[in-house]
């Protein structure tokens, strides 16, 4: 930990403008997961290097990301709070906890799965690789919480005391990625009214709180960037180029920053240092100089080259050949749990549901609400077979 007086450099610093402001809306993902998608939409597509941003909050009991491919990108995980277990087929399983961040690096390919624990909540950006490491081999590089660089500074406006960290996850010296990338992510903590640090910048009460300002250090010109929050709200109108002001921008919001070529420059904020507490997100990036062909889980810099991957995975060669045989043991156990499922299914209803479904295969692609649903309103099942069936699709052992 660095315990300094100041977060702020001095100067005549260049500020960036925001030209843009997008609302994440919560979309599906995964198996019974929700996410708020600001980077990846039809609003934003993409801005190089960043190529998704997720927010995911609270997350329900049964949610979870089955087995699934990347290649050509890297994911950087932040758990915000709870935990989050992951396994692929290069051996690895393991888990990251609140405060950790995990990168991962698809390079040829990789095969995964991730469960976040219930209630677990965090931020996953995904990041193009540089055209000459879309082939290096996979990887994991998890930095635990303790081992986060951070400032924290006490600050004062008016008579309101508060506290501000910045957690410095990668930096313009040291980036976690292998495309250059600033993330810092700036929590503002409210300390309750003390005593002014002047008798001129005392509030009496019933005056409007003062409000405060934050700026970040140095961002490298012509680095795209863009500011998301995910607690309180801020206000960025002394530094919009939009026609309409712009303030008390609350969660879930992206702030789209000018591109600058004039030098460095930085983001200014100002914010009501009596909320409780302003978290968000800083995100920088120097743009590759590639182009971008992509779908759901493959990012290549050709339409041949994407077109030769999928191939690849389709039939389990080159980078997925270790994807041939391989199955997370978090499908294998819902997949046990399935087959349990399917037999209680025959027992309880006395072959009713089969014929009320036609073939088994039509019963495994439901969803499991819908089974669930069923068996608790079918009155052709007994009392006991459908609180065996919640157990088994809530993951429990019987």
């Amino acid at each position: 930990m660095r315990f300094t007086r100041s977060l702020f450099q001095t100067g005549l610093p260049i500020y960036k403008q925001v030209t843009k402001v997008l609302y994440a809306k919560p979309i599906k993902e995964g198996t019974n997961a929700i996410v708020r998608r600001s980077i990846g939409t039809p609003e934003l597509r993409q801005l190089s290097p960043f190529l998704l941003l997720d927010h995911f909050e609270k997350t329900p009991a049964n949610a979870f990301f089955p087995d699934h491919p990347h290649s050509g990108i890297e994911t950087v995980t932040r758990v915000l709070d709870g935990t989050i277990l992951h396994e692929d087929f290069l051996g690895s399983r393991g888990q990251i906890g609140q405060g950790d961040i995990q990168v991962m690096t698809a390079g040829r390919g990789i095969m995964h799965a991730e469960v976040p624990q219930p209630g677990a909540s965090g931020l996953q950006l995904w990041v193009d690789l540089p055209k000459s490491m879309k082939e290096v081999d996979p990887g994991y590089r998890t930095i635990r919480a303790g081992n986060v660089q951070y400032d924290v500074v006490e600050n004062t406006a008016g008579s309101h005391k508060y506290w501000t960290k910045l957690n410095e996850i990668s930096t313009v010296d040291e980036s976690i990625t292998k495309a250059n990338t600033i993330f810092w992510e700036y929590e503002i903590t409210s300390c309750g009214n003390g005593p002014a640090p002047s008798s001129s910048s005392s509030t009496r009460k019933g005056d409007s709180p003062a409000m405060a300002q934050i700026e970040t250090q140095d961002i490298p010109a012509n680095w795209n960037t863009v500011v998301y929050i995910m607690e309180g709200t801020v206000d960025p109108s002394s530094s919009s180029l939009l026609d309409q002001e712009i303030s008390h921008v609350g969660p879930y919001n992206l702030l789209v920053y000018n591109f600058n070529s004039q030098g460095p420059s930085r983001v200014k904020l100002t914010f009501d240092p009596t909320q409780e507490r302003i978290r968000f997100a800083v995100l920088a990036g120097e743009p590759l100089d590639q182009e971008i062909h992509r779908n759901i889980f493959f990012v290549q810099t050709s339409k041949e080259q994407l077109s030769l991957r999928k191939t690849q995975f389709r039939k389990k060669t080159d980078g997925f050949a270790q994807a041939r045989d391989w199955k997370s043991h978090f499908m294998q156990e819902r997949e046990s749990n399935d087959r349990w499922c399917i037999y209680f299914a025959q027992v309880a209803t006395k072959g009713y549901f089969l014929n009320y479904v036609q073939d088994i295969g039509y019963f495994q692609r439901q969803s499991r609400p819908v089974i669930t649903e069923f068996f608790v309103n079918s009155r052709s099942a007994t009392s006991l077979f459908p609180i065996i069936m919640l157990k088994l699709y809530s993951g429990h052992r019987l």
